[in-house]
Parts: structure tokens; C-alpha cells; sequence
């Protein structure tokens, strides 16, 4: 287009000035075309690369590589709803009829019975870590044992369900505590 420019537009200020204009829209198209350029070398790169360290053979590695490129172009927002629903239909995928059945055949204790593992030993009783304190404070693992059948189970399930806990959890993560916020994430596992 250049040459051909330079041939026809040689006599006259008018033929200049589309010289010129035809030159800006030249130098707007080869703008365009460099992000289109490094997209192109972006998804020819991430398809050898995957390609050469993907040992499986056959149509399951190219539905992965065609995915990979297909996320290429969605925002951010929409791959992130993506992710948002494929780890929900993990975890639907995870449940079972039986997943709560020891929770729910523990006995519920009288609801004073546990309350002592918020407060700290007295002087007459064996000494123990603030529970409390780790709860707001604590890091690492607090560490509960005793013998067979002396109530550790009940005990969880108390922690469990306890409010108290629940809002020095959520002094300790530095966030309100609101019925609709939930910061936390609590999961349990009775067996």
C-alpha cells in the first residue's frame, strides 16, 4: 500500500493529506495486529509447552489443551464464576447419605456440662492450655486426649456447636461476626 501511495500521490496537496490519513490508519492496524500477535504467541507457546510435558496420548489431552486455550479468552470474572461452580460440584459430588451419622449419634451433653473448657483451671484442678486463648489467639494444634469413652467426642460436638467458640474464632480471624458473613470456615470430621 506504501508504494502504491507513493506512486499516485506525488502531485498535489490533497492526494498528501490522503497519503497521510491512509498512513495513520496503516499505523492503527499494525497496533491492532501486535496484541493480537502475542496472543497468538501466548497460546501456540502454552500449546507445545503443554504438548511436550503432557505424557497422556489421545482425545482426553486434546479437550484439555482445547480448554486451556477456550479460558484464553473469558475476564477474569467469568473464569472465576467457572471455578466458583466446578469446586461446588466437587464438593456436591464429595456428599453421602451416612457423612453426618456419628455427629448425629453422639449425645448431646447438659449444656453447662463443657462450658469449663472456656475458662481457665483452678488451682485444685490438673493445669491445661487456655482453650479460649487459643481460640483467639492461638496458632498450631490444640491437642485434646483422654482415655476411651470419657467424653472427647462430646466434647467436640460441644466446640462444635458452641457460639462462645465460634465468636473468639472470629476475634482471633479479626473479622465481625455476622449471621450473613461468614469468614470462617469450620469442618469437622467425627469418626
Amino acid at each position: 500500500m506504501s508504494s502504491l501511495l507513493e506512486h499516485h500521490c506525488k502531485e498535489n496537496e490533497f492526494e498528501f493529506n490522503v497519503r497521510d490519513k491512509l498512513n495513520s490508519i496503516l499505523e492503527l492496524v499494525r497496533r491492532i495486529d501486535t496484541p493480537n500477535a502475542a496472543e497468538h504467541q501466548k497460546t501456540r507457546a502454552m500449546i507445545v509447552n503443554k504438548s511436550h510435558s503432557d505424557h497422556k496420548r489421545g482425545p482426553d489431552r486434546v479437550a484439555v489443551i482445547t480448554a486451556e486455550v477456550e479460558l484464553l479468552s473469558i475476564s477474569d470474572d467469568q473464569e472465576l464464576r467457572l471455578q466458583n461452580k466446578v469446586q461446588e460440584e466437587i464438593i456436591r459430588s464429595l456428599a453421602y447419605p451416612e457423612m453426618t451419622f456419628r455427629y448425629e449419634r453422639i449425645v448431646e451433653a447438659y449444656p453447662t456440662t463443657f462450658e469449663w473448657v472456656f475458662r481457665d483451671p483452678t488451682v485444685d484442678q490438673l493445669p491445661w492450655s487456655s482453650f479460649s486463648d487459643w481460640l483467639e489467639i492461638g496458632n498450631g494444634v490444640y491437642w485434646i486426649n483422654r482415655k476411651a469413652g470419657s467424653g472427647k467426642s462430646t466434647l467436640m460436638k460441644h466446640i462444635f456447636d458452641s457460639r462462645r467458640a465460634r465468636k473468639e474464632l472470629a476475634t482471633w480471624a479479626n473479622t465481625p461476626e455476622t449471621d450473613d458473613d461468614k469468614p470462617l470456615c469450620f469442618a469437622t470430621f467425627f469418626f
